[in-house]
């Protein structure tokens, strides 16, 4: 973790990620709003009540389409933010390792090494689009859909975090096997 924020440290253009991640932020609120409305919509079916029905789904399809344009910005401000900064990572690393003269240093050719310097990069892609993006996108909507949950029935929103706690507390007990076992493929792909 110390590793990401110091690379994240060395990262520009943040005001980008803000802003994604801010979009981000609306799109979760935005989607309880869509929610809501879908539920009314269906509520107003069951009644048989046509001209509020119309009304609601008039209100989904706007809201909907609000919220494609919501996403469509942040995953568009969180490609640009990630791909900015992994051409000036790559240039710096590509440029860094062709300086030095590594053959009486490492048993890895100037190519294997870009290669694996690649390869890492990759790695730091996958953080930056994906995990980042989904997890902030993600505990954005857990939290607003766990106040949306509480307003509409306390009791059933206690059960579910009840459950999530003991998948959570089944997750930490199994992880740490998978973990020792990850190590060793790791070990054993460096040989």
């Amino acid at each position: 973790m110390k590793k990401l924020l110091w690379l994240f440290s060395k990262t520009e253009k943040k005001m980008v990620l803000f802003f994604a991640v801010g979009l981000s932020l609306f799109a979760a609120v935005f989607r309880q709003g869509v929610t809501y409305f879908l539920g009314e919509a269906v509520n107003a079916a069951s009644n048989q009540q046509l001209s509020e029905t119309l009304h609601l789904m008039g209100w989904l399809v706007g809201g909907i389409f609000i919220l494609l344009l919501l996403d469509y910005s942040s995953l568009l401000s969180y490609g640009h933010f990630t791909y900015q900064n992994l051409y000036l990572f790559r240039t710096r690393m590509v440029r860094t390792a062709l300086q030095f003269n590594i053959k009486n240093r490492s048993k890895y050719t100037t190519g294997a090494l870009l290669n694996r310097m690649n390869s890492d990069l990759q790695i730091i892609e996958t953080f930056f689009y994906q995990v980042i993006r989904d997890t902030s996108y993600k505990v954005f909507i857990g939290i607003f859909s766990t106040i949306f949950g509480f307003i509409l029935n306390y009791k059933v929103m206690l059960i579910l975090l009840l459950f999530c706690a003991v998948t959570a507390a089944i997750n930490y007990y199994f992880a740490k096997p998978i973990e020792k076992i990850q190590r060793r493929l790791q070990e054993l792909s460096d040989s």
